[in-house]
């Protein structure tokens, strides 16, 4: 193979090897190579007669962006979740506190009311329901048990007769020791606080009680700013703190 370097005059040129170069006038360019080529040469036409018209420069539109592509990953997103079949977050809810089928329970009461379109049923679920995706439930072998009931794209590892879930209490109780941060304990209290639905009564009275006036303020709350008036200072020895001015030999010391 024939390695000779072909040199370029000018600065920021780097040698490129004779057998890489691309000679532009072969005819026995590839196909894709032409069509690219033209595409090159109209474009720049394009760009030179906006030039002379408007006697400015045109940028340039760059190639190969889908600036769209967000709103066509979303839409394409929510495709996938109306299509497939899902349970109802209401209905998980409520299979998670046993109270499903009942007339108190959060699947009676779902508040997309007739215009959701996921299940609200076990049964009509359960014949429609996706595959498993595997036979090991990471939230059953750590929690103990798993909140998403037959959800689970895993539910045959803790899903018995009747749709019964199973629970194991050792692993439970385990995991509910392990000290985790407050605000990732109860979801609903996250709920009720994103929706401003908190009642904050107890600490309502509590910071009331420091609002008081009767309250005996000590500390910086009292002390005036310090100042120093140079007027006073004229003609009386001062003694500069050796830490912040003065030479360096005294700093030091």
């Amino acid at each position: 193979m024939d390695t000779e370097v072909v040199q370029h005059s000018g600065n920021g040129v780097a040698p490129v090897k004779k057998e890489f170069i691309v000679n532009f006038n072969d005819n026995n360019l590839p196909s894709y190579v032409k069509i690219r080529l033209e595409e090159e040469k109209e474009d720049k036409a394009a760009v030179v007669g906006k030039e002379e018209e408007n006697g400015e420069p045109v940028r340039k539109k760059p190639r190969g962006m889908n600036k769209g592509r967000r709103k066509e990953m979303d839409k394409t997103r929510i495709e996938i979740s109306t299509n497939q079949p899902r349970l109802c977050p209401s209905t998980i809810f409520a299979l998670r506190n046993k109270s499903y089928g009942k007339e108190e329970s959060t699947d009676k009461k779902c508040r997309f009311g007739d215009k959701c379109k996921y299940y609200h049923s076990i049964e009509e679920y359960s014949k429609v329901r996706q595959p498993d995706i595997g036979e090991k439930c990471y939230n059953f072998e750590v929690r103990g048990e798993c909140p998403y009931n037959i959800a689970c794209r895993y539910h045959k590892d803790h899903t018995i007769e009747n749709f019964e879930q199973k629970v194991d209490e050792k692993k439970k109780e385990e995991y509910n020791n392990i000290p985790v941060c407050a605000m990732f304990r109860n979801p609903d209290i996250k709920i009720m606080l994103n929706k401003n639905r908190y009642n904050f009564k107890e600490s309502d009275e509590l910071v009331k009680g420091f609002n008081e006036e009767n309250v005996v303020k000590i500390g910086a709350m009292e002390r005036e700013k310090a100042s120093l008036k140079v007027r006073e200072m004229s003609g009386k020895p001062y003694l500069a703190p050796l830490t912040t001015v003065g030479n360096l030999p005294f700093r030091r010391f």
